[in-house]
């Protein structure tokens, strides 16, 4: 049976309100603990001494830190950890001082205590994890010195990722860009493990060995990295271990044309971690050893401001990573591709202050820009600053070969106008 043109028109015209009512046929998903506010950084500490995890502001520059209290003794040394950027949840990688190695755990809080905490799965090693990040699905990487798994979102599944080789070093940080789905690694330099390199790692392709894109040690740089992050545009940023003769302790290096320096203004301390304010376009970085201070860097000024001055001293916590909420206005969307026959959850965050109103719109569909946009969910920002729209799919209810266009926004309780984030865009594959 062949169908005329207009029949063919209103398909078309009918596939919008039918994806609409897809997507809009479900009730919000209310994040009933609280969670880090916007602007907020997140310290984590080693040490059964230190409260392991603390609040700290740090876009309004006060400095002040608020411990997380409630964390039993054995729970309380930390070596890193993560905001999830669609829930606002808690992530944290044990320690193997107090027998946390290998664990991630997922807490919930209730103001600045905890609620629960969780251990969402346990890897096996002995060695610590040294950090976490979500891939463009919403997955987790995770890693120890030796070792990188992938956290399944919805399943928990445990994927071995890919597994040090020698002459690289030791895996001590890790970053993803989620837009082009690339990870990039640095490694240390240490006994019995030489080697000091950055990986990238193309996550389209699966998983498998990574490609050195640069030798840390045959270019001059101290050997032992310690923290990585990026720009969203290709550029990386490095924190390092400094000892005596390196010329300096913050790296940077532009994978579009493989060119690597010192960031100028940078601190000439050793550093933990390093994180890049993707609202303001700051570098975020904490010391180690005896200057254990959290710095801010403006890269357009080179200025350098002390947060926070941490614990100092020798026998007193070190902190070993850091997190941000700098997620203010945009669109985050948990996956970017879906699958019509297997089914999927979308999940949606708009991000704005806490309390703000927000919704979630449907703007385009195979490309065309939709006229007007369909408002799939509206509500109120959590404490977090985080309004999250769920939905699962059953298979077959999402249509294949289909692209649809998601865009979050709130309402400036300030200046009154409406603020949206970046489409993205949602394919529908068999």
């Amino acid at each position: 049976m062949k169908h005329s043109s207009n029949l063919t028109a209103q398909v078309k015209n009918t596939l919008p309100t039918l994806l609409f009512v897809v997507f809009a046929s479900t009730a919000v998903e209310n994040r009933l603990h609280a969670q880090v506010p916007p602007g907020q950084g997140v310290r984590f500490s080693q040490s059964n001494q230190a409260p392991g995890i603390e609040f700290i502001d740090v876009i309004g520059g006060s400095g002040v830190a608020v411990p997380v209290t409630g964390l039993p003794a054995n729970r309380r040394d930390f070596n890193g950890g993560i905001l999830d950027p669609v829930t606002g949840d808690l992530y944290a990688v044990g320690s193997d001082n107090v027998g946390t190695a290998g664990v991630l755990f997922r807490i919930e809080l209730n103001g600045n205590a905890v609620q629960a905490l969780i251990p969402l799965v346990d890897t096996g090693s002995t060695y610590s994890l040294s950090s976490s990040v979500f891939d463009r699905d919403g997955n987790i990487f995770i890693h120890d010195l030796e070792t990188i798994w992938r956290v399944d979102r919805n399943s928990g599944a445990l994927t071995l990722w890919d597994t040090q080789v020698a002459g690289q070093g030791a895996w001590n940080s890790l970053t993803v860009d989620r837009e082009r789905n690339l990870m990039w690694t640095v490694s240390c330099s240490t006994a019995g493990l030489p080697g000091s390199v950055i990986q990238e790692y193309d996550l389209e392709l699966g998983p498998g060995p990574g490609t050195v894109i640069f030798d840390g040690l045959a270019n001059g740089w101290p050997t032992c990295p310690t923290g990585i992050d990026h720009d969203e545009n290709g550029v990386l940023y490095v924190s390092t271990f400094l000892f005596s003769g390196d010329v300096a302790a913050l790296f940077q290096y532009d994978t579009n044309n493989g060119t690597a320096m010192p960031v100028p203004g940078g601190p000439n301390h050793s550093l933990n971690d390093v994180w890049y304010d993707r609202q303001h376009g700051h570098l975020h970085m904490t010391g180690a050893i005896t200057s254990t201070a959290w710095e801010r860097l403006d890269l357009s000024t080179g200025t350098l401001t002390l947060i926070q001055s941490g614990f100092g001293g020798f026998f007193t916590p070190v902190t070993s990573a850091i997190a941000l909420n700098d997620t203010l206005h945009r669109t985050t969307m948990f996956p970017h591709q879906a699958s019509s026959a297997i089914g999927a959850t979308i999940e949606v965050a708009a991000h704005g202050l806490a309390g703000e109103q927000a919704a979630v719109l449907m703007t385009s569909l195979n490309g065309s820009p939709l006229q007007p946009p369909r408002i799939l969910a509206s509500g109120s920002c959590d404490d977090g600053g985080y309004f999250t729209l769920t939905k699962s799919f059953a298979p077959g209810a999402l249509p294949a070969n289909t692209t649809v266009g998601i865009t979050a926004g709130v309402l400036d309780s300030v200046s009154g106008l409406k603020i949206l984030g970046e489409e993205k865009i949602l394919t529908i594959l068999p």
